[in-house]
């Protein structure tokens, strides 16, 4: 093949039937990784998506050099959104005709799937209200962003992009459904979340995305009404709290909880931002709030930290996560401020879905902490109160 004829290529020097141009340029000039480095990238098929085979040297952990070919198969990054009633105890999930599933032994096709859509140029908030409201015709307005996800690295370039968010039966627009002119032909089910749950071990829920989101919202917003026995998982013994205010004298202590916390939680920190932290938090922020400590046995496994009707901390030592001890600090918060407001890392969905599971809502977002630093907040109030759309 003459150059020439290399540089009439659709989808490379000149549009294909999607208008693409440069596509056997994606991936030639990645450098972040000095152990990898791109010889060619060739496009096999630029239908509906685009297949790329891509030529590299690789340097393997003895040292040695080798080249290599790997296809890559590109559909653009998606999102896809879990959306719960929490006072009804509902999801509300799809059931549509997927080919790839029933040309591989599932017995008809039809899969029972969150919803969920490829990006399309939007950011991954406007998609996933997009899609929501086109297959489920809810208008979903406040979303808590979870975490990312590569679902199939081996050979599928797509990111996606995973959500929750709460509805309620006045939050229905239309019928949803899916979009006609794409061929979609969407059912729409709503779902008990433990039946929901139930599908997943039985069987009739088998998508890898909404095994993952029913398996978060079962964790992390609620609680199971089957006991140990059914659920399969061990029960947790709780302890005995009690709650006392902190004594100047063990701040020292309350440090090292806050460390063991944000250790276990905060993976979006590198080590230098908890000790630059673990600084401001015995310098600046313990002598600012009012302190309510829990103690297990005589010791202090847990703090909260309350100023003008703000949360400004609630911290658990990792070994007595999951005992009750942060829902104790919470109620005895709640108690003093019912109408108790929080700030929670965008980056800790676990710490996200505590607040929500206790009744907060997400009232606002911004992008840094009060230093400028790129760790997104979601501001919380407690209650059911009206809410915003914090992340449009």
């Amino acid at each position: 093949m003459t150059q020439d004829d290399q540089s009439r290529r659709p989808g490379a020097d000149i549009p294909d039937r999607r208008g693409r141009t440069g596509l056997d340029r994606i991936g030639r000039d990645l450098d972040r990784n000095p152990d990898v480095v791109v010889r060619d990238v060739e496009v096999r098929s630029d239908g509906w998506h685009v297949l790329r085979a891509n030529t590299f040297d690789y340097r393997r952990r003895d040292g040695r050099w080798e080249t290599q070919m790997r296809e890559t198969y590109d559909r653009g990054n998606g999102a896809a959104i879990l959306l719960f009633d929490r006072a009804r105890r509902t999801v509300l999930l799809t059931r549509q005709f997927r080919f790839p599933a029933y040309v591989n032994d599932h017995p008809d096709g039809l899969l029972v799937e969150v919803a969920a859509g490829l990006l399309d140029g939007d950011d991954p908030v406007s998609a996933i209200r997009r899609e929501a409201q086109e297959e489920t015709g809810v208008r979903v307005g406040t979303v808590t962003h979870l975490f990312d996800l590569f679902m199939s690295p081996g050979s599928v370039t797509e990111r996606v992009h995973f959500f929750a968010a709460e509805y309620s039966p006045s939050d229905r627009v239309d019928d949803g459904g899916g979009l006609d002119d794409e061929g979609e032909d969407i059912e729409v089910l709503e779902m008990d979340v433990d039946d929901a749950v139930a599908g997943i071990a039985d069987g009739r829920i088998r998508d890898a995305k909404t095994v993952i989101l029913l398996q978060w919202v079962a964790a992390h917003v609620f609680a199971p009404t089957a006991g140990p026995a059914s659920s399969g998982r061990p029960e947790i013994e709780r302890p005995d709290i009690h709650l006392r205010p902190a004594d100047p004298t063990e701040h020292d202590r309350l440090v090292e909880i806050w460390r063991s916390a944000v250790t276990a939680t905060h993976d979006f920190l590198t080590p230098a931002d908890i000790d630059h932290y673990a600084e401001r938090i015995a310098g600046e922020y313990l002598g600012a709030v009012a302190l309510t400590v829990a103690e297990v046995d005589g010791r202090a496994v847990g703090f909260a930290g309350l100023a003008d009707g703000t949360l400004e901390m609630l911290f658990v030592d990792d070994d007595h996560r999951g005992t009750g001890v942060g829902s104790a600090l919470l109620a005895d918060a709640l108690r003093r401020h019912p109408d108790l407001a929080v700030d929670v890392n965008e980056q800790n969905p676990a710490a996200v879905a505590f607040y929500l599971r206790h009744g907060f809502t997400v009232a606002g977002r911004s992008a840094t902490d009060p230093d400028g630093r790129p760790f997104p907040l979601l501001h919380l109030v407690a209650g059911r109160q009206q809410e915003v759309n914090a992340l449009g």
